[in-house]
């Protein structure tokens, strides 16, 4: 049954244009609610029942489908049998889906010599010559604009393992807030714990020590552009210092609400801070880092 139900979401998210929206969310369910009620070592057999599903249906790009939904959905499924924290449960299906996406682009590459992501800029770009064209013939467009729009995409495609990352983070959140009010109406709601209120996020303090060290790196060393070093230093960077921005705006959160603040004065410092959010990125950076070395939270608690 949980691969029959599987076979008809992937049929819906791969030939019905609108409802695959909604169904692509809930891809990875059958196996949560699978593996929750009979356990981890039953995974393996609806997993490969799963590969063959995408086969089946979906040629070869249905079973990369069911490769990264499948393994997503496996993890997701362990660590809610396990009553894990539901953000423990986000940081594992975000690690999963974003290595099933690199994966995955990395066999479009291998089997098809197919890169995703510069086909995508190519699109883009001829699409934008285009309109300058047209703009061009009607009395506008300039080209700086064209410039402008050319650096944009050689940055899309320099951080394009950055932007996958996110993307896999995102799909976990979405499906994990799926998944919840369906686990709850079927009786597994005990497997479902609460979240943590935004102010009481907390990363791991190794994710200091790993901002700290990549810091160091790019102050001793030079990379060249477009090398590989490069790409990995500048994206590693961008991942940390997004993780240290939702650290110093998650300890912003904790400090409003213990000197017991409003829900009219959050709100607004909210609005000003998203407002603001380019011009104090750095700022909240800065706090992240001073909260996880420092352990301020524990520090303005007992004062």
């Amino acid at each position: 049954m949980a691969a029959a139900l599987y076979g008809i979401l992937l049929i819906l998210a791969l030939y019905v244009p609108v409802v695959s929206i909604v169904s692509v969310w809930f891809l990875p369910l059958p196996f949560i609610v699978y593996i929750i009620r009979n356990g981890t070592r039953s995974a393996l057999p609806l997993w490969g029942c799963g590969m063959a599903i995408g086969l089946l249906f979906g040629s070869i790009w249905g079973l990369f489908f069911s490769l990264l939904f499948a393994s997503g959905g496996t993890v997701a499924g362990i660590l809610y049998r396990q009553k894990r924290p539901a953000f423990g449960i986000l940081l594992g299906g975000a690690l999963t889906y974003t290595a099933g996406v690199i994966l995955v682009y990395i066999l479009t590459i291998v089997i098809w010599d197919l890169n995703l992501i510069n086909q995508t800029v190519e699109t883009m770009r001829q699409a934008m010559r285009d309109s300058q064209s047209l703009l061009h013939t009607m009395g506008g467009g300039s080209q700086r604009n064209l410039e402008m729009f050319e650096q944009q995409l050689a940055l899309y495609r320099y951080l394009a393992p950055a932007l996958l990352a996110f993307a896999g983070a995102t799909y976990a959140l979405i499906t994990q807030l799926a998944a919840t009010p369906v686990l709850r109406k079927i009786g597994l709601g005990d497997h479902v714990l609460p979240w943590k209120p935004f102010r009481e996020w907390q990363f791991p303090k190794s994710f200091l020590w790993y901002y700290l060290i990549i810091l160091i790196i790019g102050f001793f060393h030079g990379f060249e552009a477009g090398s590989v070093g490069s790409i990995v230093y500048y994206n590693l960077l961008v991942v940390l210092q997004v993780v240290m921005f939702i650290q110093g705006l998650s300890f912003v959160f904790f400090y409003m609400h213990l000197r017991k603040w409003s829900k009219g004065l959050k709100g607004l410092t909210l609005i000003l801070l998203v407002l603001l959010s380019v011009a104090t990125g750095m700022i909240f950076r800065l706090v992240g880092v001073i909260d996880l070395g420092f352990q301020m939270r524990d520090r303005l608690r007992s004062s």
